[in-house]
């Protein structure tokens, strides 16, 4: 049996998307007969997320891997706090401080772990540690699996990339720009594995309700027509387009009044949804039309995404989102069958094509939003049938399906030892 160990950075658990996506490929790799282990550093927590202390409950897992927590210094909370009140550029340091710190004793923490412990395969997202190991324990290299969600910008970290990337056995991207980066980068093509992120079917499966018992069960408006956004608000300090929907909404209240739209964004955090809520307020929203739900666990996710008429992804254009990212929301948006307006950006159309499977409108434009968001709901036949082209387009698009085209990667793999193992 093939043992993969996946070294991780995240906090687990976490109202974050990517630690979801590395415990649902953990799940995904042991469904193809693959012994999992997954490494993880102990990490200072939120009080919501330090009471979901059953990790499969919270995230709708019935783990079959070992979970391992190793040691770390971790004051990356504590520093947000001591340094809320210093200058942005003192609390860039600080926090940039803290987590090299973490970073910098969970590694040793790694390789002290893997002093004893050995795997045939060993998968990473962080290139910090990739570094750490490759420089540390060059016998691993090509064992390692990177799997790539961006590429640095720093022209010290874009080093790293030419000198350690080589050296392992491949690389994961997760749309085919990052290919395009890490091969120009001087990886052969044929190393990198092009694997947009997924969506586990059977939690939209059991969801037995329609959509006005789901909104009678959530409390929710039951007559409106809904637009719903699940996710984080801001990430990273970053706007993802929630201030542009906000926006698009106060033109529908003014262009198409009996419509009776409603907007319910679900997961935070508090602060970004009051700014939110405030700007709703002087665009002359009412609270009843803009809903603004906390942080909630990704099993229910599904009954949310029920309760709505039309699904929104409004990200702005930036090298991020435009390039980078597969964005787990977009999955489960389709998995839902709802109809779909998203931005118009190339990471995007590698899945959702225009008037075939979701309605695209140019990003950072509210007007071209209220307009698809109109579109939608004054042409309900079409809508729903771009919404079960999206259903039937997720098939391809599930855990154990990616898991299984990187374990047939692997088996292609140009080093012949990673290539009789995997095989």
């Amino acid at each position: 049996m093939l043992k993969l160990m996946y070294i991780s950075t995240a906090r687990i658990p976490s109202e974050k998307a990517h630690p979801y996506q590395i415990l649902q490929m953990c799940d995904a790799f042991t469904e193809h007969n693959v012994e999992v282990e997954l490494l993880h550093p102990y990490r200072e927590n939120t009080p919501a997320m330090a009471a979901a202390s059953d990790v499969g409950e919270y995230y709708g897992l019935r783990p079959r891997f070992a979970l391992v927590t190793l040691p770390t210094l971790d004051i990356l909370h504590r520093t947000e706090h001591v340094l809320a009140s210093f200058p942005s550029l003192l609390f860039r340091v600080g926090q940039r401080f803290a987590f090299n710190l973490l970073i910098a004793t969970y590694a040793r923490s790694v390789l002290r772990y893997l002093r004893h412990h050995a795997a045939d395969v060993y998968y990473l997202r962080d290139m910090q540690i990739l570094w750490a190991l490759c420089r540390a324990r060059p016998d691993l290299a090509s064992r390692i699996v990177y799997e790539a969600h961006m590429f640095p910008k720093a022209a010290m970290d874009q080093q790293k990339v030419r000198v350690a990337l080589p050296q392992v056995s491949g690389v994961v991207t997760v749309t085919h720009h990052l290919k395009r980066l890490y091969t120009q980068a001087g990886i052969q093509p044929e190393k990198v594995l092009v694997a947009p992120d997924s969506v586990d079917l059977r939690r939209f499966e059991r969801v037995k309700m329609d959509r006005r018992e789901a909104r009678l069960y959530l409390n929710l408006p039951p007559e409106c027509f809904m637009v719903g956004y699940v996710g984080r608000l801001r990430a990273l300090g970053q706007e993802r387009g929630v201030g542009c929907l906000v926006e698009a909404m106060a033109m529908l209240k003014g262009t198409a009044p009996s419509l009776g739209v409603a907007m319910c964004c679900v997961g935070g955090p508090e602060e970004a949804a009051l700014q939110y809520q405030a700007l709703a307020d002087q665009l002359g929203l009412t609270a009843e039309q803009t809903i603004f739900v906390p942080q909630i666990p990704p099993v229910i996710v599904p009954l949310y995404l029920c309760a709505f008429d039309v699904c929104v992804m409004p990200f702005p254009w930036t090298q991020h989102y435009a390039y980078y990212v597969s964005p787990l929301k977009l999955f489960e948006y389709m998995a839902a069958q709802r109809p779909i307006v998203a931005t118009e950006l190339p990471s995007v159309q590698e899945v959702l094509r225009h008037d075939y499977n979701a309605y695209l409108v140019p990003p950072d434009n509210p007007q071209a939003l209220a307009e698809g968001i109109l579109w939608l709901a004054t042409h309900p036949e079409a809508a729903q049938s771009l919404a079960r082209q999206a259903r039937a387009d997720v098939e391809q698009y599930t855990w154990p399906k990616r898991a299984e085209r990187v374990l047939a990667f692997l088996s292609r793999s140009s080093h012949s030892d990673l290539q009789e193992i995997a095989a």
